[in-house]
């Protein structure tokens, strides 16, 4: 296998898995704090929006590392196919994250 260690792509295959577990808790919990109402349902949108986004990441990783355990001449269109969507991906994940923060900016200006 070229560019990737069976071992380093076994351990980004379990980081993957572990953030879909972390992506899924964080999706339910802005689902629960939606059913308290305003302000804290406004906040669990925003919580479960960046879940979801978490979650699209995740999936595109473990995609990704399993495509490089994967990874020889055969499946290098497979392997470059995943490495961009887990860019789409990350990019859209670090969105929320962006948004997340405007939100959490807003909290603090008005104490």
């Amino acid at each position: 296998m070229s560019g990737v260690s069976e071992e380093n792509a076994l351990a980004a295959e379990e980081h993957a898995i572990a953030s879909q577990k972390q992506a899924k808790y964080t999706k339910e919990t802005g689902k629960l704090l939606q059913k308290l109402g305003e302000p804290q349902s406004t906040h669990g949108e925003l919580i479960e929006k960046y879940g979801k986004a978490a979650q699209k990441h995740a999936d595109a990783s473990l995609k990704h590392s399993q495509a490089a355990r994967k990874h020889n001449e055969n499946s290098k269109e497979e392997f470059i196919k995943a490495s961009q969507e887990h860019v789409k991906e990350n990019q859209e994940h670090l969105k929320a994250i962006k948004e997340c923060m405007k939100v959490v900016k807003n909290w603090k200006s008005h104490g």
